[in-house]
């Protein structure tokens, strides 16, 4: 796939189904209310249709699909998810998928600083646990023992002949929301 190929590629204005997908730390929902506002299509976090209570209880996978899939219905969208086998159909409706990888340094930064950002306010119940949780889970995202989140998602692209567009690094992010008018 492309790292980043916008402009003549990509006709902005013509897309209405955006999918953003990325690890956690990966900046999905920065990119994804950045983008919505930019082009007036509403967005869905999919940390809303994971969690009960934000951050906490976890809605069984047959919920979480079944409301993903309705948002997917709408005929505009722009939808943030981890590529987990419950959030993938969406992938398949979009007319564009941005594919967030920065590095591990700077998803590990990004985590930190929204973990200290929200540790004082009660609409987060996240902890020191949930804290070492989510870092673990975005440390593995590339490497671990098994099959890790990156390589089944790379599997999901390649098998359904997706064509996302890949976004490294911080220069190559703000290029492409700067095209966006």
């Amino acid at each position: 796939p492309p790292e980043l190929i916008i402009g003549k590629r990509w006709k902005m204005k013509n897309l209405k189904r955006i999918f953003i997908l990325g690890t956690s730390g990966s900046g999905k929902t920065f990119v994804g209310k950045i983008l919505s506002r930019k082009l007036n299509i509403p967005f869905y976090d999919s940390d809303d249709v994971m969690f009960i209570k934000k951050f906490t209880k976890t809605r069984p996978k047959e919920k979480r699909k079944l409301m993903l899939s309705k948002i997917a219905k709408k005929s505009k969208w722009i939808i943030d998810g981890r590529s987990s086998d419950w959030s993938r159909d969406p992938m398949k409706k979009s007319d564009l998928i941005v594919w967030l990888q920065p590095n591990i340094f700077i998803r590990s930064y990004r985590i930190l600083k929204r973990y200290y950002s929200r540790k004082d306010n009660s609409k987060y119940q996240e902890d020191l646990k949930s804290l070492f949780k989510l870092l673990r889970y975005s440390w593995s995202y590339k490497w671990n023992g098994r099959e890790s989140g990156f390589i089944k998602t790379k599997k999901f692209i390649e098998e359904n002949k997706l064509n996302p567009v890949i976004i490294k690094s911080n220069n190559k992010l703000n290029k492409f929301l700067k095209e966006i008018k």
